[in-house]
């Protein structure tokens, strides 16, 4: 595989991807004036998008809303940690599932303790030791 990336201000702009010397898909960033990125388009060697990544920052929060098809949509919400604090995937043909996120922290703002909720009914409880040295 073989990645050529284009930068405009030091930010990247494009990439485009080639396996075996041959264009399989390119990728395309969008910034606003502070340099965070806005959208991420992907396509395919012929040029048709096959997924888009929009970005929004709400109280200095990203949510990134992800357009898989026409009739399928994922919205991530992340939190000041940047960990997942929500997860929505809505389908025009089934009901919609919203997954959310609650954490405990350590004094180095490292989680470890997370409860998964699957429509508000808790379905995973992970917890971790994390040892400093």
């Amino acid at each position: 595989m073989t990645l050529i990336q284009f930068f405009e201000n030091n930010l990247r702009i494009k990439e485009l991807h080639y396996y075996n010397d041959i264009f399989i898909s390119m990728q395309r960033l969008t910034y606003d004036d502070q340099g965070k990125i806005i959208q991420w388009t992907n396509e395919d060697k012929n040029g048709e998008i096959y997924f888009t990544n929009t970005y929004y920052y709400v109280n200095d929060l990203l949510i990134k809303e992800t357009k898989i098809s026409s009739d399928e949509t994922v919205t991530i919400t992340y939190n000041k940690n940047e960990n997942i604090e929500s997860y929505l995937i809505i389908k025009t043909d089934k009901p919609s599932d919203e997954y959310k996120y609650e954490y405990t922290y350590d004094s180095n703002k490292n989680w470890t303790l997370i409860i998964e909720y699957k429509n508000g009914v808790p379905i995973l409880y992970r917890e971790r030791a994390i040892r400093y040295f």
